[in-house]
């Protein structure tokens, strides 16, 4: 049973000092009228700390007002383009 559930799963570790987005539904910064076309990603917040495998403490704004200790399934690498 334990094969079927690691299936699709994958491990993500990010290092001190990379650059991160956060997924929108837990930076809310103003309700939006057009929940559809808001953006699915926000920011490119640095790491900061490593708590443990799976949470990292991130370098939010002052003014998101939020905690900044993030699960990893909330986080995407920072591409630039």
């Amino acid at each position: 049973m334990a094969k079927q559930a690691n299936k699709r799963r994958s491990d993500v570790s990010f290092q001190i000092g990379d650059l991160l987005l956060v997924n929108a539904k837990h930076i809310r910064l103003l309700e939006p009228l057009m929940a559809k076309l808001n953006h699915r990603f926000y920011g490119q917040y640095k790491v900061l700390r490593c708590i443990n495998n799976v949470t990292y403490k991130l370098e939010l704004q002052p003014r998101l007002q939020r905690h900044n200790v993030f699960h990893v399934s909330l986080l995407k690498r920072f591409v630039p383009d």
